[in-house]
Order: C-alpha cells, then structure tokens, then sequence
C-alpha cells in the first residue's frame, strides 16, 4: 500500500480538481457532469479512508514495536547485568587461583626441603650415629624428633592433596564462568542484532507516519547551533516544543472541522458538494503511553543503562567543579534505554557534550543523555520508559565508556537520586 504522503497527494490533487468543476456545474451541469463529479468525489473519499487506515495500521505497528523494543532492552540490560557479574566473578577466582597457586608452591618447598633432610639422615648409617660425641640424651631426643616428623609429614601431605583438590575445583569453576561469559557475550551480540532491526523498522514506520519530522530536526540543529549554552539550548527546545504541540492541535482542530463539514455536505442527498473534499490532515500520533507528572515517579526511575556510578551528583571533581549529574561506566556497545516515558526535545551534537539527547518529562523537567555513540531516537518522537534510545561506543583502550546523566528543572541541575529505584554503587538492570 502507498505511504500516507503518495496518498494524501492523490486525494488531493482529486479534489481540488474536482472543486472547481463541481461550483461550476452548480450553476449549469447535465446529468453526465454530475456523475462524473460525484464519482472524483466518491473517490477522493475512498482515497481518504485508504490513507485514515494506512496511518492507523503504522499507529498500531510502531506502538507494537516500541512494546517489542521495551522488552528487548530490559532483556539485553539484564543480559548486561550477567556479564559484569561473570567478569568480576572470573577476576575474582582468578585473584584467588593466583594465592592459591602461591601458596601451594611454599608448602611444596617446604615439604620438599623436609623431605629431602630426613632422606639425608636415612642414608646415613647408625654406626655413624653413634660414634658422634652425643649423650644418650641427645639421641633420645634425636630419635623423638624424627618420630614426630612422621605425622607432621602426613598431615603436609595431606593439607597439599586437599589444597590441589581445591585448585583443580577452582579451576573447573573458572572454566564454566567462561563458559558461561562466551554464551552471555553470544546472547548479547544477537539481541542487540534483533533490537536495531527493530529500531530500524521503528524508523522507517514513524517517517512514514510523520513527515515533519525531518523539518522539525533541522529547525531544532539551528537552535542549537545558535545556542550558547546547555540553558540556552533548554529554552529554545521548549518553546519549540510548546509551539510544535499548538500546530499539532490546531491541524487536529482543522481535521475535525473538515470531517464534519464533509459529512454535513453528504448528508444531503441528490445534491454534489461545492466544497472541495480536502482530505483530512492526519493527527498527531497518539501517545504511546499518558506521562505522569514527573514529580510522583521519584523511586520508581530506572537508570538509563547499566554499569558502575564514577562520579555522583555533588561530588567534587578533579577540576575542582561540582558534579551536576552522575557518570556510569557501561559495558561497551550497552544499551541506553528512556528512564521514563517522554518526548524527545533534542537529539545532536551539542558544545561540550557531544552526542546529546535531551527527553522533555514535563512540569520544566528534561533529563539529559551524553557520551552515546548513537542516538536512536529524532525530535518530536515520544518515548515509552524503558524504550531503547541509544547505544553507548566500543571499548577504547581497554577503558569502559562513559554515559553521562543529568537531570534539569527550570534550566536548573537537581540531584536525580529521590528518583531512582536503587542508590547502590553499581546499576543493574
């Protein structure tokens, strides 16, 4: 079936040919006129109810893709979780195969070198015993020591068999972490396969349904490039916001004013409508979910990705600045999903932040994003909590990368921890 926009062009191109003809047949038309004005109009009509269900069935496929993306990550983000949890696993049983091995080796010297005095003192014969200048004292005592070395000796030997049993078991638990790790990475690498098909087929779907999106991301790069700071930049992306949402309900206004005008006109039986059939302008796309006020969600967010927390909001860095949001080192490539449902009020390049996204939650809170290799999401779209919106870069020089979240009101940082879920130092799915 055509895209909405071939569509929409069809209909009205019919129409506004028709309109012409059919005010001037109003005046002077045979029966023939009639008819065939009324057929263009019959099906501009047809058009029209063609586009109305093409919009609905992409309304209703990428609201099933988002869902389908919501759980994807949350899969991937527990999958994350697991391969951290794995790795400090393995590098924990390594740092103690490592004391283990150290270990085992002092006691074997040890053992060796005892052995190897009682085996000298085996090859010497009595004779020579006791023609050393020694009291019977002495060689009571001697042969005392020598008959307590034997237990000693047994319990060695069996505190190094039970120490190599404990190795050989350590070792055997390494090898099926990294077992384990290999499936995890494996079960990672074809999710995140699955969640950019997805996201690519989520983008194609909300193009077709929403050619102004295009428009509105060029406007909102030239706010930013005239932008001269993170402020700057809040202000010019809400107003456009505000002022994207009036057109979007005067477009609606105007739809339903033509659909009831149309249906007054075909309510008149035998007559041709004068006023051309304009096909409707297709509504905004629903919301995909109703955002709470963003003030009753505190404990309930989560984060956006999973990892360690570096840097906390308040902390003092080492520039000597105060931190105005928190930094996680995430696994490389990991998933960066929406912490709350939202709409998306900038997605670029920004000074000083690089990849920056920047999600409206309403009541003048935004929630900002940055360190991202990808931005997966475009201005305008609205976001499910949990929704996938980002992918962080590969590993560089064995350093982690680092995601960067910072939470505004009124332009203004505020700590993000009264909403979170968790304040624990490392963040899981």
């Amino acid at each position: 079936m055509p895209a909405p926009k071939a569509g929409l062009t069809l209909a009205l191109a019919l129409t506004l040919a028709a309109g012409p003809c059919a005010t001037a047949l109003g005046q002077d038309a045979s029966p023939d006129d009639l008819r065939a004005v009324q057929s263009e109009l019959e099906a501009a009509r047809k058009r029209q109810a063609e586009v109305a269900g093409e919009r609905a069935r992409l309304t209703d496929e990428v609201a099933t893709l988002k869902a389908q993306l919501v759980q994807r990550a949350a899969t991937l983000r527990q999958q994350e979780a697991d391969a951290d949890a794995i790795e400090r696993r393995l590098a924990e049983l390594g740092a103690s195969e490592a004391e283990k091995l150290a270990a085992l080796s002092d006691r074997r010297a040890a053992l060796s070198r005892l052995l190897g005095a009682l085996t000298r003192l085996s090859r010497r014969p009595p004779v020579l015993l006791m023609a050393r200048r020694q009291t019977a004292v002495e060689l009571a005592h001697t042969g005392t020591v020598l008959r307590d070395l034997v237990p000693e000796l047994r319990s060695r030997a069996v505190t190094l068999s039970r120490d190599l049993a404990s190795l050989t078991a350590l070792r055997a638990r390494l090898a099926t972490d990294r077992v384990r790790l290999g499936a995890t990475l494996a079960s990672l690498a074809d999710e995140r396969v699955e969640i950019d098909r997805l996201l690519a087929k989520k983008a194609e779907d909300s193009k077709r349904l929403d050619t102004l999106v295009e428009a509105e991301t060029k406007r909102v790069d030239q706010l930013a490039a005239k932008a001269k700071s993170v402020e700057d930049l809040l202000a010019a992306v809400e107003k456009a916001r505000r002022e994207r949402e009036a057109a979007a309900a005067a477009a609606e206004a105007e739809r339903a004013a033509a659909q009831e005008a149309e249906q007054a006109a075909a309510s008149k039986p035998g007559q041709v409508a004068a006023v051309t059939a304009e096909p409707a302008t297709p509504a905004a796309p629903a919301r995909p979910a109703v955002m709470a006020r963003f003030s009753s969600l505190k404990g309930k967010l989560a984060w956006p990705a999973a990892g360690e927390i570096t840097t906390r909001f308040g902390d003092r860095q080492a520039n000597g600045l105060t931190s105005r949001g928190f930094r996680i080192a995430t696994r490389p490539d990991a998933q960066v999903t929406a912490p709350a449902a939202a709409d998306v009020a900038f997605a670029g390049v920004f000074s000083g932040y690089g990849q920056l996204l920047i999600l409206s939650q309403g009541d003048g809170y935004h929630l900002l994003l940055a360190g991202m290799a990808r931005i997966d999401v475009t201005v305008g779209q609205k976001v499910l909590a949990g929704e996938p919106v980002g992918q962080m870069e590969s590993a560089r020089d064995g350093a982690r990368p680092v995601l960067y979240v910072e939470l505004r009101h009124d332009g203004e940082p505020v700590d993000l921890t009264p909403w979170l879920i968790s304040g624990a130092t490392r963040v899981s799915g």
